[in-house]
C-alpha cells in the first residue's frame, strides 16, 4: 500500500460500527460484572459482604495498575506490526483470549471446595481469575481506545464512533438484563440465593458466546494500518481540511500575504485569524509536545491537558460503574422489590440512555463538549438526589412508578457525561 493513499481514513457508517464494536465484549461481560457480582458473590457463593466487596475492590485495584502498564506493552511490545495482525489488535486479542479462560469461573462455583469450605479459600479461590480476568479487560479497553483516533483525526467522526460504541454498551447491557428478566422475573415475590447458581452460570456462557462473535466480527471487518502509514495519511487531510478553512475563510488575505496553515511536515503554523472550524482538525500528541515524534512518560506528567482529561473522564466513568454496581443490591437488600425489578430497572437505566446517546452528535455541535457533559451531571444530581432524599416506603409514589423515571434520569446523565468524557 502507498504510505500516501489517503482514502485509509475514510469510514463509512458500516465502517465505523465495524471500529465500534471491538469493545462489545467487554462492555457486556462488565454488565454482568458490575451489575450482579455482588450479588452472587453474597447470595449464591455465600460471602460475607466484607469479603464480597474485597474481590470487587481487588478487581478494580488491578484494573488501575494494569491498565497503564498494558498501554505501555501495546506500544512497545510488538513495534508496529503486532506480528503481521497489528500492534494494537494484537493485544485486543490477547485480551479476549484471556477472558474467555477466566470470566466463567468468576461466575461458578468453586471447583474443589465442599459445602463447608473456608470462605477464605472461596475467596482464594476466585482471586486468580478476578485478576486474569481484569488484565484481559484493561488490554481490550486500551486497544480499542487507542485504535479509534488511529481510524480517523477528525473530532467528529471520533466522537460518532464514540457515539456508537456507547449505544452498543447499551444494546449490550440490554442483553443481560432481557436475559436476567427470562430468567428470574417471572416469579412475583422471588429472592436471589444458593438455588440459582445456573442462572449466572448460563447468564456467564451467554455473554462470553456473544462477546466472541462480536469480537471475531471486529478482526475480520477492520485492518489497522501501519503506523507510518497513517501519519502520512493524516499529513495529507490536515492540508485538505487547511485549503478549506481558508477557501472558506470570509476575510481572506491575497495570495502573497497568506500564511499557509501547515508547514512541509502537516504541522500547525501560527495564523494571524483562524476560522472557528479549524476546531475539528484534532491534532496528535506531538502537538501537546513539539519536537518530539513521541511523548514519554514524564512529558504526560507535565502536560496540564492529560490532567484534565483525567478530571473529565473519572467522574464520567463513576457514574455509570457506581449505580452498575450498587443498585441491584438496593432494589434487593433495602427496598426488597421482586427479582424482576433486577432487570426492568437496569434495563430503563440503560435504554434510555441509549435514547440520549443518540443525540450526542449533534448535542456536541450545538453546545459543545463541556455543556454536554454538565447536561448529564445535571440529570445524575437530580436523580441521586431523589433516592437520597425521597419517599421510598411501602405505597409511595417512588417506589411504585417514580422508581423508573430515577432510573431514566441516572441512565441519560451517565450517557450524556460519558461519551464527551470518553472524546476529550
Amino acid at each position: 500500500m502507498s504510505s500516501n493513499n489517503r482514502s485509509i481514513l475514510d469510514l463509512n457508517f458500516l465502517q465505523k460500527i465495524s471500529v465500534a464494536s471491538g469493545h462489545f465484549i467487554n462492555d457486556i461481560t462488565a454488565s454482568i460484572w458490575f451489575s450482579y457480582y455482588l450479588l452472587y458473590i453474597q447470595e449464591v457463593a455465600g460471602l460475607s459482604s466484607d469479603l464480597g466487596g474485597g474481590l470487587m475492590l481487588l478487581g478494580q485495584i488491578v484494573d488501575a495498575v494494569s491498565t497503564p502498564l498494558v498501554g505501555y506493552l501495546a506500544d512497545r511490545a510488538w513495534g508496529s506490526g503486532g506480528c503481521g495482525f497489528g500492534r494494537l489488535k494484537t493485544c485486543h486479542l490477547i485480551g479476549v483470549a484471556m477472558a474467555v479462560i477466566s470470566f466463567p469461573v468468576i461466575f461458578c462455583p468453586p471447583i474443589g471446595l465442599g459445602n463447608n469450605s473456608s470462605q477464605t479459600a472461596i475467596m482464594a479461590y476466585y482471586i486468580p481469575f478476578i485478576i486474569i480476568y481484569e488484565v484481559s479487560w484493561a488490554a481490550v479497553q486500551i486497544s480499542h481506545l487507542a485504535y479509534i483516533p488511529k481510524t480517523n483525526p477528525d473530532m467528529f467522526v471520533r466522537t460518532e464512533i464514540l457515539s456508537i460504541r456507547y449505544v452498543l454498551m447499551v444494546i449490550a447491557n440490554v442483553i443481560v438484563f432481557l436475559v436476567t428478566w427470562y430468567s428470574v422475573g417471572m416469579e412475583k415475590n422471588c429472592t436471589i440465593d444458593k438455588g440459582d447458581v445456573l442462572v449466572f452460570q448460563d447468564l456467564a456462557a451467554i455473554a462470553m458466546g456473544i462477546g466472541l462473535l462480536t469480537a471475531l466480527f471486529f478482526y475480520i471487518t477492520t485492518k489497522e494500518y501501519d503506523d507510518q502509514d497513517v501519519r502520512d495519511a493524516v499529513i495529507i487531510w490536515r492540508r485538505e481540511e487547511a485549503e478549506k478553512i481558508q477557501s472558506n475563510s470570509s476575510q481572506q488575505p491575497t495570495s502573497s500575504e497568506r500564511t499557509p496553515l501547515l508547514n512541509s511536515e502537516g504541522q500547525p503554523q501560527p495564523q494571524p485569524r483562524i476560522s472557528s472550524s479549524n476546531k475539528r482538525i484534532s491534532l496528535s500528541t506531538k502537538n501537546l509536545n513539539p519536537g518530539k515524534p513521541n511523548m514519554t512518560t514524564l512529558d504526560w506528567v507535565k502536560s496540564p491537558q492529560f490532567f484534565m482529561v483525567a478530571v473529565v473522564y473519572i467522574p464520567g466513568r463513576l457514574i455509570i460503574n457506581v449505580p452498575q454496581a450498587f443498585l441491584p443490591l438496593y432494589l434487593q437488600k433495602t427496598l426488597h422489590l421482586p427479582c424482576k425489578m433486577l432487570a426492568i430497572c437496569p434495563l430503563t437505566y440503560f435504554l434510555s440512555g441509549l435514547l440520549v446517546a443518540t443525540t450526542m452528535k449533534k448535542l456536541a455541535k450545538w453546545v459543545g463538549k463541556q455543556m454536554s457533559f454538565g447536561f448529564g451531571i445535571v440529570l445524575n444530581v437530580v436523580g441521586a438526589s431523589l433516592i437520597l432524599w425521597g419517599e421510598w416506603g411501602e405505597g409511595s409514589f417512588l417506589r411504585e412508578a417514580g422508581i423508573y423515571g430515577v432510573f431514566a434520569l441516572l441512565g441519560g446523565g451517565a450517557s450524556a457525561g460519558m461519551v464527551p468524557a470518553a472524546g476529550f
